[in-house]
């Protein structure tokens, strides 16, 4: 039993004619009358009887041809979804982004754009370090990340690909009693003595390596310590006063008691978050996502392209 002949036997019965019932399918008499006996032959029951020039239901046929409906809808409906699939229109997308990604406006209006636009396609979101996330690209366990740059160097590191996407200034974070706090902008030379509470990240990895350059380009090696995972963790320590950071602009929206962040003097120290993927990336949904960040974000030399 196939599709087709479900389909002649649903539009002979509404037609009550064979002849009909061809002109409608396209094809000869013959082959309608052939996969007509065909399937009664498989079913093991006549489907219709002759009635004078035409053609009627038997009482199987008449139980029959609601369920052979049934059938043919749900198969054309099946393949609608495989095409709609297939064009990138409905499925999961799984989003890795570091913590601060998220305080950043531009992201969750991406997000949302995205979701009105494709209501079909539910994303995901995973919160993950720069090499999570890029472990987690590789091994296809992510379909998309947002990380801070740079992501480092390594064999997974060349599968990827690596789309600015925003762009924020790294301000300084102090408590609130900091001998600095008064100050309206802060030189990073200034911060020589400090100690810089630092994500836990490789070396040469996101956040962590902007603000050593930083410091570097300043002139001296700060006394830094791996604080923790967690930009919201590490002002929470701030505010203790534990040491002090810096951190991008926009986490002073989190209005956390005790701290307080001061711009530096140098407009070259910022924060980069980039959307990563994979360099062979095929998945339609996929594709469409990056497409549409090209389209919102930069203007891109060749967009990527959904299949």
């Amino acid at each position: 039993m196939n599709i087709k002949q479900l389909q002649t036997i649903i539009i002979t019965a509404d037609t009550g004619n064979v002849g009909q019932a061809a002109k409608l399918l396209g094809i000869t008499q013959p082959a309608v009358s052939q996969q007509m006996h065909s399937l009664e032959t498989e079913l093991g029951f006549r489907l219709f009887q002759r009635e004078g020039r035409g053609m009627v239901l038997t009482a199987a046929g008449r139980a029959f041809l609601p369920q052979a409906r049934k059938s043919v809808q749900a198969a054309e409906e099946a393949i609608q979804a495989g095409e709609r699939a297939n064009r990138g229109e409905t499925g999961r997308l799984l989003v890795g982004y570091c913590h601060s990604s998220l305080l950043e406006p531009e992201l969750p209006e991406l997000i949302r754009s995205f979701s009105l636009q494709w209501p079909d396609i539910r994303i995901e979101m995973q919160d993950l370090t720069v090499q999570q996330q890029v472990e987690y690209l590789c091994l296809n366990r992510l379909d998309l990340a947002f990380a801070r740059t740079p992501i480092g160097q390594g064999e997974n590191q060349e599968k990827l690909r690596v789309q600015p996407f925003s762009c924020a200034r790294l301000e300084v974070v102090l408590p609130v009693d900091h001998p600095l706090a008064g100050r309206q902008e802060i030189d990073v030379c200034s911060l020589r003595d400090e100690r810089f509470l630092l994500l836990n990240e490789p070396d040469g990895v996101g956040l962590r390596n902007r603000i050593l350059d930083a410091c570097h380009l300043a002139g001296f090696e700060p006394l830094a310590e791996n604080a923790s995972t967690n930009m919201t963790s590490i002002i929470s320590m701030i505010a203790a006063g534990l040491g002090i950071t810096l951190a991008p602009s926009h986490l002073s929206g989190l209005n956390m008691p005790g701290v307080i962040f001061r711009p530096l003097t140098s407009a070259a120290a910022l924060s980069e978050l980039a959307l990563i993927s994979r360099l062979d990336e095929t998945s339609g949904i996929i594709l469409r996502f990056v497409d549409q960040v090209w389209a919102r974000q930069f203007a891109s030399p060749e967009p990527l392209r959904t299949p």
